[in-house]
C-alpha cells in the first residue's frame, strides 16, 4: 500500500504527467472538491496504475516527479528499513536465559542526548519477587522462603 498526496491542482497535474491515464482528465476530477466528491472513482483509475508496479517503485516514480508519496509499512518492510531497523534501532538483539537468542522491539523514543537502551529481556515470571518483596515489604530471606515454600507465590 502505498500513500500519494495529490491535494492540489499542480500536484494532481504532476501526478496527470506521470500515470498518463486520459480518464484522469474527465471533468469529475476537475479542481480538489471535484476531486473528494470522486475519490471511488479516482481511486479505481489511480489503482490500475500501482497495480501493475511494487511499492518501492510506484514511491520512486512518483517521487522523482516531485509528488509527496510513500509506502506505507507492514512488519516485513519495517524490519528490513535501514532507516528505522538500522538507524533508529528499532530491533535490538538479546540473549534471553530460557529462549536464548532472540530480537526484540527497540525503544521507540529517540532524545539527543539520552540514549535509551534495551539490554535486558523480559523477566522470568517471579523472577524480581524476592527483591520487590524485600524492597517494599522490608521482608527477608527467610520470610520469603517460609512463604514460598507455602506455595504463595
Amino acid at each position: 500500500m502505498v500513500i500519494i498526496a495529490c491535494g492540489n491542482d499542480k500536484l494532481y497535474g504532476l501526478l496527470k504527467g506521470v500515470l498518463k491515464i486520459p480518464e484522469l482528465d474527465r471533468e469529475e476530477f476537475d479542481g480538489n472538491i471535484k476531486r473528494v466528491e470522486n475519490h471511488e472513482m479516482l481511486k479505481e483509475i489511480v489503482e490500475s496504475w500501482t497495480a501493475r508496479r511494487t511499492i518501492d517503485e510506484i514511491v520512486e516514480i512518483l517521487l522523482a516527479a516531485g509528488i509527496p508519496a510513500c509506502p506505507v509499512n507492514t512488519i516485513d518492510r519495517v524490519v528490513r528499513d535501514p532507516h528505522i531497523a538500522g538507524a533508529r534501532e528499532m530491533f535490538v538483539d538479546l540473549e534471553h536465559p530460557v529462549a536464548g537468542k532472540m530480537k526484540v522491539t527497540g525503544n521507540q523514543l529517540k532524545f539527543t542526548n539520552n540514549k535509551i537502551q534495551i539490554d535486558t529481556p523480559a523477566p522470568l515470571l517471579g523472577q524480581h519477587t524476592e527483591e520487590i518483596l524485600k524492597e517494599l515489604l522490608e521482608m527477608d530471606h527467610e520470610e520469603y522462603e517460609r512463604l514460598k515454600g507455602q506455595g504463595a507465590f
